[in-house]
């Protein structure tokens, strides 16, 4: 096994997109994963393009315009200045971006940007890594949906641990029991706003039975704290 066949076989076998370009841009490396992804082959994309290829000429355009603001010095967008300036002086450049596949799928990425430096530490090229947002980004929407669901619901909604010891109370919830602080409902037990008849209900049946890993349906009071 050589050692380029070696360092393909690593670059292959990433769950990341990883692109490798010289000082002029232009692009050395191509793993499977941005074949995968982006949808060209590698034979079509090394020793012939930049990754201007399958990046969003408006975001290329709206960075170069702040890095031109930032340095005080134009900043050409059709060059490979607007991902590898920052890396020049960084360690690694992060940064979010929008990545255009072959078939015109487009979908968020974020791109870490390392400079390659010879012996004397003058730069000779640079690495790109890349992760797919899409799945953290449909989460994201999903969690954000779930809490404005959850907070604005006419329900009451209370979330404890193990204790009781509430962690969130929804506003339906607090104004039920008439406390408007959430701070104030977080410093509290979940028993402390049940009534005394369901005190008893609430520790020897609802507990023990949630505990067994069941749901627990029924009816409970509670009492108004204002």
């Amino acid at each position: 096994l050589s050692l380029a066949q070696l360092q393909q076989g690593i670059l292959d076998g990433a769950n990341y997109i990883i692109i490798s370009i010289d000082v002029q841009g232009v692009i050395l490396t191509f793993n499977r994963m941005a074949e995968e992804l982006l949808g060209y082959r590698a034979e079509e994309v090394i020793n012939q393009c930049t990754p201007l290829l399958f990046h969003d000429p408006e975001e290329i355009q709206a960075r170069a315009s702040r890095l031109s603001e930032e340095l005080n010095r134009p900043i050409d967008p059709k060059s490979i200045d607007v991902f590898t300036l920052a890396a020049l002086h960084q360690n690694a450049y992060e940064s979010e971006w929008t990545y255009i596949a072959k078939n015109g799928d487009r979908f968020p990425v974020h791109l870490s940007v390392t400079a390659l430096r010879d012996e004397n530490h003058n730069p000779i090229g640079f690495v790109g890594i890349a992760s797919d947002l899409r799945q953290q980004k449909q989460l994201e929407t999903e969690r954000q949906t779930l809490d404005f669901v959850v907070k604005n619901s006419t329900e009451f909604i209370v979330i404890t641990d193990l204790d009781q010891k509430i962690i969130f109370l929804n506003q339906a919830g607090q104004n039920l029991i008439g406390i408007d602080n959430e701070i104030t409902v977080r410093q509290t037990y979940l028993s402390e706003y049940l009534s005394q008849d369901c005190l008893g209900l609430w520790q020897a049946e609802i507990i023990p039975h949630v505990f067994r890993s069941r749901a627990w349906e029924g009816e409970f009071s509670l009492k108004h704290v204002q």
